[in-house]
């Protein structure tokens, strides 16, 4: 400090003069600068800021010196960052400012000094040109440096700066020193109540944050259902981060992954979302999972996303302007990645998006239980599938696969049966009702290398049409009205089986082309599913109908019919195999006999003759239930059948049928069908002589029970269009007679 001269000028003082006052005007002056540095001692410990103890400095010291500027530097541990705080009055204003600094070669070791420093401006430019440079010193004519000692770490310093020109005196390094002291207390105050306003506003988030993921993982892992799962987890995110768009893309087998879209907000509507599985590569799942952390998409990026990706359409469709994908981890194995999306900017901070990185580790957890908990249920709905179609088999069926005969005819077929058992070839069974096609086609899988697994079994005509199509190929939850679950279907029932299909003929012909379909590709999609399913099934099909005359009238696709007649078997009826007769009786009888705890052990000769002599239009099932009546009615060892028990009428009109049926044609047994560019099936000489045969047979009477129609077992529109189409004319057909 520079103490002015008490002596004016031109004037000469006694002798004494300049040693009394020179002391007196110290003394003066160390009164003025401990009345400084004591209300400095009482005014900066109350400050609670830095900006407020930089106005309270300049305030204490303006009695003392003039100086314009004035800096606080608050240097991090180890000096690796710092902030530099600032009040500047020069020309004429008051400022305050702070900065962010990282400390440059030249800027710490001045920031490092121990000591207090008085520089001027060329000393300044000179020894510390990085700091001279920086335009917080810019027009420093004087710098006064004084280091400030704090607790914690953090290393402080203060500088004042005249830029009038002037410089400062180094008698004030004294001043300053001592200030230094007062500085040191008031700034570690300073610091330490910063340091605890973070910490508490750091457990606060982290409070936050953790009260937060304890909601989420409560509500997701308590819900199961996947698509519930979805809604609940979106519901949350909207609640504590605004973030409006939410979707689940989930891995899938062969590098494909499916989407799960959550509804959006105050929408009674399902999601508008892409179904089905996606191709992995090129997407921006593929792009979230090879960086292995989360992947944002900011407003500049958002016009460069593709369409064909349904995790960039979900995006541009809802007019969003920043997403982001962050991966679902469970273990090291992806399990998906949580897409979310707003249509605001900037709502991916760095703290959200690191909560959101945690959220998303919790989600992983609730994604993999409700992939478990879909397994289990498939597999449960699976079991109680098998276990009810078992139950039925048992009661339905008391002793599988049992081929009771011992004639030409029987064993024909039973050498067909060995013939094509082997093979994986799909099975034709052709024969009148209840001549148990069912039983050779157990005797077909029983034959074949599928022996080991259950056959599973289907009467196409027993379920409703609307019905049909779910039993065959199973479906999703949610496909229909009270589809409730996943369910499979008959022919992934009978993967690595055989699956019959009896009363094929009575398949709606809207189902046919999806049955075909199956056995040509071998692969089937459940009702209200995407996914396709390979299925290794071999088909064994039944009917009582006559598939071709099908075909012609146009109730059955003829594609259907030659894939399906590859290996046709005609299970001949009763009554062309009446020496086996006896031996059924015998088996019906001591089986119904044990069912009933009756001890039957004799069949009279004239009860097996009255049996070998009818027409039995019902066959094995009829000679069965007559059995059956039998045992209930016979009390003795004998077994008592009584000829009423067979309605004569029926019988009667059977045997006319067939007598008139016989004389016109032979049976002839269904080949495959060949192509043929000339003819269709069916279309041969012995199905017009059939015709003509019967015209003649009936007098030309077309319907009615004793009609053409009726004695060949068509429509009489089938066969009229059949006569057209023959060119076949009545008068004609009766004149040649006459």
């Amino acid at each position: 400090m520079v103490i002015p001269s008490p002596v004016p000028p031109g004037y000469t003082p006694p002798a004494g003069f300049f040693t009394a006052t020179t002391t007196e005007m110290v003394k003066n002056t160390a009164i003025v600068w401990q009345e400084a540095l004591l209300a400095a001692s009482r005014t900066l410990p109350l400050q609670k800021d830095i900006p407020s103890l930089l106005r309270m400095l300049k305030h204490c010291c303006d009695s003392l010196m003039a100086f314009q500027r004035i800096h606080i530097v608050v240097a991090a541990p180890m000096q690796e960052r710092a902030r530099l705080f600032m009040l500047d009055e020069s020309a004429g204003r008051s400022a305050l400012s702070e900065e962010d600094l990282i400390p440059q070669k030249g800027q710490r070791e001045f920031w490092s000094q121990t000591d207090v420093v008085c520089l001027d401006a060329e000393q300044l430019q000179r020894d510390f040109p990085a700091i001279a440079n920086l335009d917080q010193y810019r027009n420093a004519s004087g710098c006064l440096f004084v280091p400030v000692s704090t607790l914690g770490g953090s290393h402080c310093v203060m500088d004042f700066l005249k830029t009038d020109g002037s410089v400062f005196s180094p008698d004030s390094l004294v001043f300053f020193r001592v200030l230094a002291g007062v500085v040191t207390a008031s700034v570690t105050s300073i610091i330490n109540m910063e340091s605890v306003r973070l910490e508490t506003e750091n457990l606060r988030r982290e409070r936050d944050h953790f009260s937060i993921l304890v909601d989420v993982t409560n509500t997701a892992i308590g819900t199961l259902e996947m698509n519930d799962m979805v809604e609940v987890v979106a519901s949350e995110i909207r609640r504590f981060f605004g973030i409006r768009d939410f979707a689940l893309l989930l891995r899938e087998a062969d590098d494909m992954f499916s989407f799960h879209c959550a509804r959006p907000p105050l929408s009674k509507t399902a999601p508008t979302a892409p179904a089905g599985t996606f191709p992995l590569p090129g997407s921006l799942f593929n792009r979230c999972n090879d960086i292995n952390e989360p992947l944002l998409v900011r407003q500049g990026d958002i016009a460069k996303l593709s369409r064909k990706d349904p995790a960039s359409d979900f995006i541009l469709g809802n007019g969003n302007q920043a997403a982001g994908l962050f991966p679902l981890y469970f273990g090291q194995y992806c399990l998906g990645a949580m897409l979310l999306a707003h249509s605001h900017p900037d709502v991916f901070t760095h703290e959200s998006v690191s909560l959101l990185g945690q959220i998303a580790s919790r989600v992983a957890i609730a994604v993999r239980n409700a992939l478990d908990y879909a397994t289990v249920t498939v597999q449960k709905n699976y079991l109680v599938q098998e276990n009810l179609y078992l139950s039925e088999q048992i009661l339905h069926q008391s002793d599988p696969g049992v081929i009771i005969g011992q004639s030409p005819a029987i064993m024909r077929v039973l050498q067909q049966v060995d013939m094509v058992a082997a093979s994986d070839s799909t099975v034709l069974l052709l024969g009148e009702t209840g001549t148990g096609k069912e039983l050779f086609a157990q005797a077909v899988h029983n034959r074949s290398p599928r022996k080991s697994k259950r056959m599973v079994k289907m009467n196409c005509a027993a379920v409703p049409a609307g019905l049909l199509e779910s039993e065959l190929f199973g479906h999703e939850k949610g496909a229909f009205t009270g589809a409730a679950t996943q369910r499979k279907g008959r022919f992934e029932l009978a993967h690595g089986s055989t699956l019959m299909l009896d009363e094929v003929g009575d398949i709606p012909l809207e189902l046919q082309p999806k049955l075909l379909r199956v056995l040509q590709s071998r692969e089937i999609e459940r009702l209200g599913g995407h996914k396709v399913i390979p299925v290794d099934v071999r088909l064994v099909a039944a009917t009582n109908r006559n598939l071709q005359e099908m075909v012609l009238d146009g109730t059955f696709r003829d594609d259907l019919f030659y894939r399906l007649n590859v290996f046709p078997i005609a299970i001949p009826p009763l009554r062309e195999r009446r020496e086996d007769i006896p031996l059924l009786a015998k088996h019906f009888t001591q089986q119904m006999a044990r069912q009933m705890k009756k001890n039957i052990t004799n069949i009279p000769s004239a009860a097996l003759r009255w049996l070998c002599d009818q027409p039995w239009p019902g066959n094995v099932r009829e000679l069965a239930n007559v059995i059956e009546r039998a045992v209930i009615l016979s009390s003795g060892p004998n077994l008592n059948i009584c000829p009423l028990e067979v309605p004569a009428p029926v019988a009667a009109h059977f045997q006319r049928r067939h007598e008139a049926s016989a004389q016109v044609a032979s049976a002839h047994p269904i080949h495959p069908a060949h192509t043929d560019t000339h003819h269709q099936p069916g279309e041969t000489s012995s199905e017009r002589d059939r015709i003509v045969a019967a015209i003649l047979a009936c007098n030309g009477v077309m319907a009615g029970s004793r009609g053409v129609a009726a004695m060949l077992g068509l429509k009489r529109t089938t066969l009229l269009s059949r006569m057209q189409r023959m060119g076949i004319d009545i008068k004609d057909v009766l004149e040649t007679r006459g």
